[in-house]
């Protein structure tokens, strides 16, 4: 649908078919938004009393519609993509209450919903062309107090793709016009007057609404948002005061605009300064947190932070900005981040360790025979999983691949103790089943009497709200493993069966990768697969869970792992050790490297060992 009118849009609209919209142009009867209007702030309601009053104030009506991301294309917003918002943040009773407050009512508006599935859908807000004699339209002015928000009033028009709010010296002459014509037909002299003072907005390019001070609204922020927003003028092309401030997730915020359509949003997480982010990465930041609990991005992932040192007139977050840090989210610490220049921007979290064990981590652990001793990296991704099949073909790709990655060589190295074992190089279906939200690959070796000696294995699982990649080695006996090495012509003391720390790094290094890198291009080529509802996070964890045979100590991780180098550790039995670490999903390999040796080197002082630091690689 290149080219269109309002009714094909409407037609198109009620077949449910919002995606025959992409390619249209916003115009004086068409114009969408990304996110649903925050109707708790005093700043979302009056946004949209605005857009509705200012089609209603045209001669045809329009279309207001929530789901849609645009791009700019000749000066012009052009709809994009389709982006259907969570039904479960649209109360569309309330939309129709809250139009209530337009003076006078707009009659038949139409508030509905396409669902798209999975939850979402459209909002379609559809205004009919009102009568002559309703006109007017006036919205509330900005509720700077209670006793103002009932007195003042506005009159909003569209131009084009925009709106423009009527002058003063506008809403005088309507007001004398409708005098004056009172008891006769005014319709023309009404639309008359609207034109002129479209006209006359456009050329003088006049401000909104009334003048609002940057901080007005909230009497302890006042001071510090002036402060920021005087001082940045000279920087960037700052207009004024669009809103009053209001309080979203963590923190205030004021919204500002800016010459040449250059809009700005100034905000601030308590204890810290305030910041003013070029609106597109304020929408990028929001974006980013869509699939948080409630649609709630700003409270989960917090607002854009600088040092305390950043002087006022550089305390400012410019549209292209790369790597912007967070602060103040309920996910905690982290960064608006884009892998490459203009390409959008994702969430990371900011690399953190803790000793919080992940439920993912225990899947597919119990079996007739536990291990002595198994090595595991699991992360888990909690991104919805709709759209995204393991497949045979891809499982195939998978397993033809497997055997050339850094997983697969450090396995090997070791498992095989430089002798000949081919195993390696072929990974079959594992042990835990396959369908399309579930498939795993490994080998195995066996003794030459065919006990279970050694395996490696690889699993994905998808479900509804995540996506989990485990990579892992287990050690089955080592008496068996010995056996079968030295029957492949190793020669191995029963001293050097024990892992290694160099082992043990290289091999958690390699399965870090493989779970955040290897195992998910299956599904996605995405490099930042999300955006995520909850922090990405992955576990390192080192378990012996073979019981003890009669009479015997059970076997613990010093006994299959060389501690040594750490000296010793105060714990007198030591079965499992975990860290779990949050931060960047996909990271160079020399980052991955020196984190997880990071990693290690915390878990091992939080497991008592007495000297972890000092013999580990960490950069």
């Amino acid at each position: 649908m290149p080219s269109s009118s309002l009714d094909t849009v409407r037609e198109a609209l009620r077949a449910g078919q919002p995606e025959r919209l992409v390619g249209l142009p916003e115009c004086g009867w068409l114009d969408v938004k990304r996110d649903v209007y925050p109707l708790d702030r005093p700043y979302g309601a009056e946004e949209l009393l605005k857009d509705v009053a200012a089609f209603a104030n045209t001669q045809d009506g329009g279309l207001l519609l929530v789901g849609f991301s645009t791009r700019k294309e000749n000066g012009q917003e052009v709809i994009d993509q389709v982006r259907p918002v969570p039904r479960a943040v649209v109360d569309l009773d309330r939309y129709r209450k809250l139009l209530d407050r337009i003076i006078p009512v707009p009659l038949y508006v139409a508030v509905d919903w396409i669902d798209c599935g999975d939850g979402k859908g459209i909002l379609v807000i559809d205004v009919p062309a009102q009568p002559p004699a309703a006109l007017p339209f006036v919205v509330p002015g900005p509720a700077r107090t209670g006793k103002d928000s009932q007195q003042a009033g506005a009159v909003p028009v569209r131009d084009g793709d925009r709106t423009r709010w009527l002058t003063l010296a506008d809403l005088q002459r309507l007001l004398a016009a409708g005098w004056s014509q009172k008891g006769g037909h005014s319709e023309e002299v009404l639309r008359g007057l609207i034109s002129q003072a479209v006209a006359a907005a456009r050329a003088a390019d006049q401000p909104a609404v009334p003048v609002i001070r940057p901080g007005e609204g909230d009497a302890p922020w006042e001071r510090r948002f002036r402060k920021v927003a005087d001082a940045v003028r000279g920087r960037i092309r700052l207009g004024e005061a669009a809103s009053r401030v209001y309080h979203e997730g963590p923190g205030p915020v004021q919204h500002f605009s800016g010459h040449g359509g250059e809009a700005w949003v100034l905000c601030a997480v308590p204890g810290r300064k305030p910041v003013m982010v070029a609106e597109p990465v304020w929408e990028q930041l929001r974006e980013a947190g869509a699939e948080a609990p409630g649609a709630d991005a700003f409270t989960a992932l917090g607002f854009p932070v600088l040092g305390k040192d950043v002087a006022p007139a550089e305390r400012i977050v410019a549209p292209y900005a790369r790597k912007v840090e967070l602060a103040g989210g309920t996910w905690g610490p982290g960064f608006l981040a884009s892998n490459f220049p203009y390409d959008g921007h994702h969430w990371e979290a900011a690399p953190q360790f803790s000793f919080n064990a992940l439920h993912e981590g225990e899947l597919w652990t119990s079996s007739p025979q536990p291990p002595q001793l198994r090595i595991r990296v699991t992360a888990s991704l909690p991104v919805p999983a709709a759209g995204r099949l393991i497949t045979p073909d891809r499982m195939g790709q998978l397993a033809a691949e497997l055997p050339d990655t850094d997983f697969a060589l450090a396995a090997r190295n070791l498992a095989d103790r430089g002798s000949a074992i081919y195993a390696f190089n072929f990974w079959t279906p594992g042990r835990t089943g396959r369908s399309t939200d579930r498939w795993s690959l490994g080998w195995a070796i066996p003794a030459p009497d065919g006990t279970p000696a050694l395996a490696a294995e690889v699993i994905l699982r998808l479900s509804t709200d995540s996506v989990v990649a485990i990579a892992e080695l287990r050690i089955q006996d080592r008496v068996a493993w010995r056996t079968a090495l030295l029957d492949a012509g190793a020669d191995v003391a029963r001293s050097e069966m024990r892992v290694s720390l160099g082992e043990l790094t290289a091999f958690l290094t390699s399965a870090w990768r493989a779970v955040t890198d290897d195992l998910l291009a299956m599904l996605d080529p995405d490099p930042t697969f999300g955006p995520f509802s909850g922090p990405p996070l992955v576990e390192l964890r080192l378990s012996a869970e073979q019981p003890p045979e009669q009479g015997l100590k059970q076997l613990d991780l010093t006994d299959m792992i060389d501690f040594s180098p750490w000296g010793g550790t105060d714990r007198t039995s030591l079965p499992l050790m975990v860290v779990t670490i949050a931060g960047p999903v996909h990271l160079t390999d020399q980052e991955r490297h020196k984190r997880t040796g990071e990693a290690i080197a915390f878990m091992a002082q939080g497991f008592g060992f007495s000297r972890p630091r000092g013999h580990l690689p960490l950069g």
